[in-house]
């Protein structure tokens, strides 16, 4: 058996049963934020979600314009 293979972290019959059975299938989504701490600590306010979710990360922004070109 390889060291990482499709049980990999998964010890026992639940997780194996939940990941397969459920999780699999689903998109891995990261909201993670690369606003410096600044913005986050002070009042700011920002214009609409994609300032604030996106803004900041250059390579966030490349793939959301790849996305609504295709």
């Amino acid at each position: 058996m390889d060291f990482i293979h499709e049980d990999f972290l998964l010890h026992s019959e639940a997780p194996r049963r939940l990941y397969h059975g459920y999780a699999a299938g689903e998109p891995i989504l990261d909201y993670h934020s690369h606003l410096p701490p600044a913005d986050i600590a002070l009042p700011r306010f920002f214009n609409n979600l994609f300032e604030l979710w996106l803004e900041g990360d250059q390579l966030q922004v490349a793939r959301h314009a790849c996305q609504r070109h295709q």
